[in-house]
């Protein structure tokens, strides 16, 4: 009963600190990307669609909006590439049948970040056999 208890308050006051500096977001631009399949982020499932994807580095969060104007915000880990995108990209990992998106990549930088696995795709990885196959959606500027 503790644990839960700790678990909703630690959920709260996540939720809280959110909604309180969405007005402080320091985001990029965004780039808009057709992806041609459902996908997942954490244990959220996305029909396929055209997606605006915006980053904030300082505050490792990622916000994704589909054509109808609903956002999510994910947090995410800053990471860095060696050789920099020419064009913006959406990274995904396919096992079996599900697309989970794992990075975005921005335009002529070598920083971008990587969304944080949700339960589902942990446990496929786990249970992988082969390495997954990962494919890159292109991504246009806004």
């Amino acid at each position: 009963m503790r644990t839960k208890l700790i678990s909703v308050a630690a959920t709260l006051l996540v939720l809280a600190s959110l909604a309180t500096a969405q007005a402080n977001f320091t985001f990029t631009k965004g780039a808009v990307a057709n992806i041609p399949f459902v996908f997942s982020v954490g244990e959220q499932s996305y029909p396929a669609g055209v997606y605006t994807v915006q980053i904030d580095r300082e505050k490792q969060m990622v916000v994704l909006r589909n054509s109808e104007r609903k956002s999510r915000i994910f947090l995410a880990n800053n990471d860095e590439i060696q050789v920099a995108p020419r064009k913006s990209q959406l990274v995904f990992r396919r096992m079996g049948d599900h697309f989970f998106l794992t990075a975005i990549w921005t335009e002529g930088s070598h920083e971008g970040e990587r969304l944080i696995p949700g339960k589902m795709e942990t446990e496929m990885a786990r249970q992988q056999t082969g390495t997954p196959e990962t494919i890159a959606v292109q991504a246009q500027a806004r």
